[in-house]
């Protein structure tokens, strides 16, 4: 799927459409030996830290009409990468001109019908602008749920059949989300359950949420300023850190219970 950063700009031949592609519509670029093989990619850089998959299967060329399986309009415009969970990818986007309504779609890996289509209203409502983000973090899939996170604070989890389960705005909770890009910072799992950072230009923290129910785990308090890095999960010495790389720092935080080491 084509993405860019918010603030990208791409010249005048290109510019329509790749922000066509961007808007409406989800590329399938693989062939059918590649999703008879297609394995899971639950998450952001799937393990985390690396771009690679478990398909041996994947194909060095493709064009409009070579290697490309189908390709399937789906309602909004989203930055976030595909997750894929069984025969089924996930994308995320957001509608309206201050982003009113927040989408999550399922898509059928096999024939690239879109199955179902989640519409969620926004807690923080954004002008809709090239300079901010549009559904660019990234979501994940678990077990038999799938958890989105955007920049109006909302994270929402859905069964994979599209019901949703539970809903927290930390907007609301914590407080509008300051910046003047939005929010990149994908989700991202651990032992403990599931961790969102908020890094911007006011109070910040990194949260951790029970995917049971949204519950908080705990949430560290940061200093504020602006990060659109995702957390990397690693294991050291026994011990597994959450990795935050934001302004000037470096930091490590024990994902038992937040605390920084």
């Amino acid at each position: 799927m084509a993405r860019s950063g918010p603030g990208g700009r791409h010249s005048a031949c290109a510019c329509t459409s790749r922000l066509e592609i961007g808007r409406r519509a989800f590329v399938g670029a693989l062939s059918a030996q590649v999703l008879a093989h297609a394995s899971p990619w639950t998450q952001f850089l799937d393990n985390g830290s690396l771009s690679l998959g478990g398909s041996t299967a994947v194909p060095l060329a493709w064009s409009d009409q070579q290697n490309v399986a189908w390709k399937a309009r789906v309602p909004g415009y989203g930055q976030s990468a595909p997750v894929v969970s069984g025969r089924m990818a996930y994308v995320t986007g957001v509608e309206g001109p201050r982003k009113e309504a927040l989408l999550v779609s399922a898509i059928d890996m096999a024939s690239g019908t879109v199955v179902w289509s989640h519409r969620s209203a926004s807690s923080q409502r954004i002008e809709d602008s090239d300079m901010v983000s549009k559904a660019a973090p990234t979501g994940i899939t678990y077990k038999d749920s799938i958890f989105t996170f955007f920049e109006t604070g909302n994270i929402l989890a859905l069964s994979q059949d599209g019901q949703p389960q539970w809903e927290r705005s930390l907007t609301e909770e914590f407080g509008e989300f300051g910046g003047r890009h939005g929010i990149g910072s994908s989700l991202r799992l651990c032992r403990a359950g599931i961790l969102a950072l908020v890094a911007h230009d006011r109070p910040s923290y990194l949260i951790c949420l029970n995917p049971k129910d949204g519950s908080t785990v705990w949430k560290a308090d940061r200093p504020q300023g602006v990060s659109w890095s995702t957390p990397t999960v690693v294991e050291h010495a026994g011990r597994e850190l959450a990795l935050i790389s934001g302004g000037d720092a470096v930091e490590a935080y024990d994902t038992s219970d937040g605390s920084k080491l």
